[in-house]
């Protein structure tokens, strides 16, 4: 048991200082990269360490050569482009989407109310107007 220490402070009212003893330190995670030799651990890293690295915020690509962040134009430039064509392509695929998706509507329409009004025993009845169908049904 440690042994106290007497403090006296300026007034000269005297403390008893008694520290508590430390809690012994969590053992820590240790990588089992690190008993790797570098060779074997970089393929598992999934990092190029050769490259200088590289940083992409919002649409902007930097790059840290030569003890400063630098932009990388040719690169982005090019993959805005590719970014704007692959949108011009997606809207125009979408556009075409709903025009079919119109005329299967159309048709499924048809067929229905071919179906409903039996094509030939009330084909005058029928014409496909709303009014005709409530008819055709009384």
């Amino acid at each position: 048991m440690p042994v106290p220490q007497i403090i006296r402070r300026k007034d000269g009212i005297s403390t008893a200082f008694n520290p508590k003893p430390t809690p012994a330190r969590k053992k820590t995670f240790v990588s089992p990269l690190n008993h790797l030799d570098r060779s074997a651990w970089e393929p598992e890293s999934g990092l190029d360490w050769a490259a200088p690295p590289r940083l992409n915020v919002g649409a902007r690509s930097l790059c840290f050569k030569g003890g400063q962040w630098v932009m990388d134009k040719v690169v982005e430039r090019s993959r805005l482009e590719d970014l704007m064509a692959q949108n011009k392509r997606l809207k125009e695929e979408n556009k075409l989407l709903k025009v079919t998706v119109e005329v299967l509507l159309d048709m499924m329409t048809d067929m229905k109310l071919k179906s409903q009004c039996g094509e030939g025993e009330r084909g005058a009845e029928c014409d496909g107007t709303p009014e005709s169908r409530t008819e055709a049904a009384s």
